[in-house]
């Protein structure tokens, strides 16, 4: 940490070419003659990733959770971190329903609210750096938390699945993996025959 053109350096300290590799051997050996092991006997040698009992964050409040998402029993039950939601108390100053639809008929005095989301009851704040984005784009100020704001776009990407598709181009025979299931109405062009029709 905080070396700048350095290399062949452990734990901050410079080695020769040859002492390091020496030394990384020596680390394998003992990382696989002497492995973690995790609180449910998991074994963890050389190459393999950090235990999950050492990360700091619970799975529940990782992107992964978004991704693939689990219960709180199947995340305990896996051996994976995971964290309670604090609810914090706050106090509503402001239900979305009363914010103007309009961004011009906002001012600066909606930085000091508490904004209650209309969805989930959550409570929300607006950041100056936020305020001066929505009123340079004119976009009104949002009645949803941000959570509840990146679920929803999240609600847009496609499934994590892969499905073999013919390419639809007339003629064409590829087969190709895509996530645009068979039943959707798009046309599904593979690589080649897309960049052709589209330069």
């Amino acid at each position: 940490i905080g070396l700048k053109n350095k290399q062949y350096c452990i734990l901050n300290k410079q080695y020769t070419k040859e002492e390091y590799f020496e030394m990384i051997e020596k680390i394998k050996k003992h990382m696989d003659n002497m492995p973690y092991i995790d609180a449910k006997g998991r074994v963890y040698k050389y190459g393999e990733f950090f235990p999950y009992e050492l990360c700091p964050f619970g799975y529940n409040e990782a992107v992964i959770n978004d991704h693939f998402p689990l219960t709180k029993e199947e995340i305990l039950e896996r051996g994976y971190p995971y964290k309670e939601k604090q609810d914090n108390k706050y106090i509503i100053t402001l239900k979305a329903k009363d914010i103007p639809d309009d961004i011009k008929d906002t001012d600066d005095s909606i930085l000091n609210e508490v904004i209650e989301c209309e969805e989930s009851g959550k409570a929300f704040k607006i950041t100056p750096f936020e305020f001066q984005f929505y009123q340079r784009m004119n976009i009104p100020i949002p009645r949803l938390h941000p959570d509840e704001r990146y679920k929803k776009r999240l609600a847009f990407r496609n499934p994590m699945v892969l499905y073999t598709r013919k390419c639809m181009h007339e003629g064409c025979n590829n087969e190709f993996e895509t996530t645009y299931a068979p039943e959707r109405p798009e046309m599904i062009y593979c690589k080649e025959c897309y960049q052709r029709e589209v330069y």
